[in-house]
């Protein structure tokens, strides 16, 4: 009888615990990572950027990314003029795919729109050109909430995952984030 045998019981102890540990690594979910790949070709030497941080990290500046979310999005100042990022997200929900603003000038075209699934950016002069895209399903995660909790937010973007976050193209510039 092998029930006895205190070699025995570590060996079967030593492989229950290894069956388990495979087990839970096989069950548990693959990490994610943010992704940022950027080109920006506007000097003499390009510059390239590719960023691929684990999302534990990020999470691991939740306080501060929190509080910088707190703080930054229900007051936002530009030039002498401050109003609620929040409250004009929530109107631009309401309008749906619209232009918002074209401003032509001297200086060039700005023009401000949605489309049913974008929010969209093109700024344009004589030297060049931008476009941002960025989902209506990462504004409303971002600004959808009175309350947001950064960690809701990044399980929200993580059900994004392979989505882009946000696209930035232009003359000197190529920009791309996700989840992956």
């Amino acid at each position: 009888d092998h029930s006895e045998d205190p070699d025995m019981k570590k060996m079967t102890f030593v492989f229950s615990a290894l069956f388990l540990m495979t087990a839970q690594f096989s069950l548990a979910a693959e990490p994610h990572f943010f992704k940022l790949e950027l080109q920006e070709t506007s000097q003499e030497e390009p510059t390239n950027v590719k960023l691929n941080l684990p999302l534990g990290m990020i999470q691991a500046m939740s306080p501060q990314i929190q509080d910088a979310i707190d703080k930054g999005l229900d007051e936002v100042h530009v030039q002498d003029q401050t109003f609620n990022l929040r409250e004009v997200w929530a109107e631009i929900q309401a309008v749906g795919a619209h232009e918002y603003a074209r401003i032509n000038g001297p200086d060039g075209v700005v023009v401000v729109s949605t489309t049913e699934t974008h929010l969209i950016v093109e700024m344009n002069d004589d030297e060049q050109e931008l476009r941002a895209e960025i989902p209506l399903s990462v504004g409303d995660i971002l600004l959808g909430s009175e309350n947001p909790d950064f960690e809701a937010i990044v399980e929200q973007l993580i059900e994004l995952e392979e989505e882009y976050l946000i696209v930035v193209t232009g003359t000197h510039i190529n920009m791309k984030a996700w989840i992956e």
